[in-house]
């Protein structure tokens, strides 16, 4: 299927990516229900892929998906869609309603998140993992500085998971990235611009 997309930076036409193809699971997700799908960049499309691949590779295994970044808030009903609500697999999201539009799934979707799941910061959403056991799959903003370091030193003290960060490679980011070298850990920039750290 041919397509086009644009925002503030780019305009792309005719393409064939899998992150525009309405066919995959998370276009067709985001289409499907966020009042704004163009407003979604390329990296907060890559992010949420990332974090449906990352979850989906878990299986059923312990994992808490924790998504810190107020713009990626629609990944709560998506992942609620996908993998259903259960008791070892904990979502931690801000509130998504205000990214969702008006329909009876989003309705029903944004109801299957309970009222715990709900965080209204970054710095809440990190304290509310700090001492859990299972796997995490963490997204934050580039701007959560010390939320950052209290995930990379969650990974140092035994912690599995992955970290997640978006606009990494916008701005000066070298402090993540010494701040996890110390720790022997490599945060990577990957091509959209997101950070990624990897602890296993």
């Amino acid at each position: 299927m041919k397509s086009t997309y644009k925002d503030s930076h780019i305009q792309l036409k005719d393409i064939l990516l899998t992150q525009f193809e309405q066919g995959r699971e998370v276009p067709a997700l985001i289409e499907l229900l966020s009042v704004r799908p163009g407003g979604l960049t390329i990296q907060d499309r890559m992010l949420m892929s990332r974090i449906v691949a990352a979850k989906a590779s878990r299986k059923n295994e312990p994992t808490t998906v924790a998504i810190g970044i107020e713009a990626l808030a629609l990944m709560g009903p998506i992942l609620t869609f996908m993998f259903g609500t259960k008791a070892k697999q904990p979502l931690l999201c801000f509130q998504p309603r205000p990214k969702c539009r008006e329909s009876e799934i989003a309705r029903e979707l944004n109801d299957m998140i309970k009222d715990d799941s709900i965080v209204t910061s970054a710095r809440d959403i990190v304290q509310r993992c700090t001492g859990g056991k299972d796997f995490l799959i963490i997204a934050l903003e580039e701007k959560d500085h010390n939320e950052i370091r209290a995930v990379i030193d969650m990974f140092n003290n035994g912690r599995k998971g992955l970290l997640l960060i978006r606009d990494y490679a916008m701005v000066h980011a070298a402090s993540h990235y010494e701040y996890g070298r110390e720790r022997g850990f490599r945060l990577l920039e990957m091509v959209d611009g997101s950070g990624e750290l990897v602890s296993i």
